[in-house]
């Protein structure tokens, strides 16, 4: 269930004159047709589309003596990588170590935003977010976990680079990655606890039915108050709902954003957390009468951990509930292929989980299956952080082209042994072997809703925009001319034909956000073998012409890949940060 909806999307069509497209390959050739308006369709020998889309599978890897301290002279040959059993081949292998990432020689110029990180100065090869989350923390928690953001954000490294998000209603970027302390801690001494709707499963759990007299069964008394509980629940349940889809959105924005930086990326997520699975009201399902509603929410923590791991991002997840919040446990804990956590006491019985153990049970598991680590029934938060923080001192990156050929949706783990002796491991656990299917009308619609609404620009895809003034039908108007970098643009072969759909959304949007006016252009590209060599070398370039509404400030453009989901996004200003009077446009967004 979404909050929000993105009622000012629609198609441009033949006939709208409030843009005009024009698609062309940045090489020396003319313009290009986009070739037939719809997609051939596979079926038929003739007719069927050949995917040629490499699987290539990379894991970062921490290689760590007993001490903690990182190891640095291992080599290829000291590994063994297994897909489900079965051995790989490691075709890359690399050792990485903190830097900062090579600027592209291309020379600027004016009018012109991009997303591309490597067209800004002092990238570095890996970074480190801390999301203070509000959202899914109790008001009592949010105070102490913020004071110890501060401990250590007090004690930063040179060598450190450190973004700063929090989750309430919305992801907010307080400071986007930098290794000034200073400007984090201005930023973070403006944020306010977040206090939205109260969800009060924990009271609802204990909350029992009201004893009545037959005087009042026979007015109806007890009836009513039936009804007020199960008012109650419903609300509650709503609550958990949103929560856990603003939860995943906020994830998979964050990875979108960081994923082209090369190397591992560390997310330190300063939390409660959120169930994996709830029924009535927020409680485990487990402890719910039979027949009561409830909800898993394992497909969307599986979407979050696909776009993490695709980021090679890996999740710290710090309880900010400290000492008082985990009682259990954890090394007892399986999770079986329903999707359920279950704990197993030493006797062999299931013993009831309470809703925190479900709650610190979803920590556990991001943490798993994204290479990170999970710290709990702690009070050194700081502490927690560094340690996060210093696990990407040294990375060991591996790759391999899955041998299995077997893409059905489900969980396949990794495992990776070293031959030298005395070496700690850690490392994702595995991955979900997604099909290779188009996105549906439901999926783009949702990737274009979180890319409209984050407060991130997506850089799956780089986009860099030039804008100048032109006119549309005698009107002012701008013309915006983006170019998409050729090893961002992914192909599929039919009929003789390079295929690629992508869709181009362009979004007008006011100063308090709200998007006054969006259109989409289909830009359907069926690229003979010429045409097809030019695009893979110089790129694509689309051209739009935009009459800007009125109350417009800036443009949000949005480029989506229909065929594998990946985003790209960069927001463009109508009216300069002096005269609106607001700060000018994030780092990443601004002109290189």
């Amino acid at each position: 269930m979404r909050m929000r909806t993105l009622t000012a999307l629609r198609s441009s069509a033949s006939g709208v004159v409030l843009a005009t497209l024009a698609l062309c390959s940045l090489g020396p050739t003319a313009a290009q047709s986009t070739g037939p308006a719809n997609p051939p369709t596979g079926g038929q020998a003739s007719g069927a589309t050949v995917r040629t889309v490499t699987r290539l599978i990379q894991v970062s890897l921490i290689a760590q003596d007993k001490h903690g301290q990182p190891i640095t002279d291992l080599t290829k040959e000291d590994f063994k990588l297994f897909d489900k059993g079965g051995e790989e081949k490691i075709e890359f292998f690399s050792m990485e170590s903190l830097g900062l990432m090579p600027r592209d020689s291309e020379p600027s110029q004016p009018d012109t935003w991009t997303n591309r990180w490597r067209q800004r100065d002092g990238v570095p090869t890996s970074v480190t977010v801390i999301l203070l989350d509000g959202l899914n923390t109790r008001l009592q928690d949010q105070a102490y976990a913020r004071d110890q953001v501060v401990r250590f954000l007090s004690q930063l490294r040179p060598d450190d680079r450190v973004a700063l998000y929090t989750l309430g209603s919305q992801l907010h970027v307080v400071h986007d990655f930098t290794k000034d302390a200073s400007s984090l801690l201005r930023g973070l001494s403006k944020y306010k606890a977040y206090n939205g709707p109260s969800l009060p499963a924990e009271l609802l759990a204990d909350r029992a039915m009201p004893k009545v007299t037959d005087a009042e069964e026979q007015s109806g008394i007890s009836a009513v108050d039936s009804f007020i509980l199960d008012a109650d629940a419903a609300i509650s349940q709503n609550l958990y709902i949103q929560r856990a889809y603003r939860t995943t959105d906020a994830l998979e924005a964050i990875a979108m954003h960081l994923g082209p930086i090369p190397g591992r990326k560390n997310l330190i997520w300063v939390s409660g957390g959120f169930p994996i699975i709830v029924g009535y009201g927020g409680l485990p399902v487990k402890n719910q009468p039979v027949g009561t509603d409830s909800r898993n929410f394992m497909k969307l923590t599986e979407r979050a951990t696909r776009a993490l791991n695709g980021a090679n991002m890996a999740v710290y997840p710090v309880d900010a509930g400290g000492l008082t919040s985990l009682s259990r446990d954890r090394g007892q804990q399986t999770m079986p292929g329903d999707g359920t956590m279950r704990r197993m006491s030493p006797g062999g019985g299931v013993p009831v989980a309470t809703t925190q153990d479900y709650i610190q049970d979803t920590l556990v598991a991001m943490a798993e299956r994204t290479g990170g680590r999970a710290f709990y029934n702690t009070n050194d938060l700081s502490g927690a952080i560094r340690q996060a923080v210093d696990d990407s001192r040294v990375i060991y990156s591996l790759a391999y082209t899955p041998t299995h050929g077997v893409w059905d949706g489900k969980f396949r783990p990794i495992k990776i042994e070293c031959r030298r002796q005395g070496v700690r491991l850690r490392y994702r656990s595995g991955y979900v072997a997604v099909p290779d299917n188009p996105l549906d009308a439901g999926e783009r619609q949702q990737l274009l809703l979180q890319a409209a609404w984050s407060p991130l620009v997506a850089t799956e895809i780089g986009l860099t925009a030039r804008m100048s003034p032109g006119t549309l039908e005698g009107r002012p108007a701008k013309v915006l001319v983006v170019t998409v970098p050729p090893e961002d643009l992914r192909f599929t072969e039919a009929e003789e034909r390079h295929i690629s759909d992508m869709l181009l959304v362009v979004m007008q949007r006011s100063a308090d956000g709200a998007i006054v006016h969006s259109e989409e252009h289909n830009l359907s590209l069926r690229l003979k073998e010429d045409n097809y060599k030019t695009v893979k070398q110089y790129g694509m370039r689309v051209t739009v012409t935009v009459e800007p509404e009125p109350n417009a400030t800036r443009f949000r453009l949005v480029m989506l890949d229909g065929a594998t989901g990946r985003l790209g996004s960069l927001d463009i200003p109508l009216v300069s940060p002096a005269a609106s009077g607001k700060a000018g446009a994030a780092p990443v967004q601004a002109k290189p």
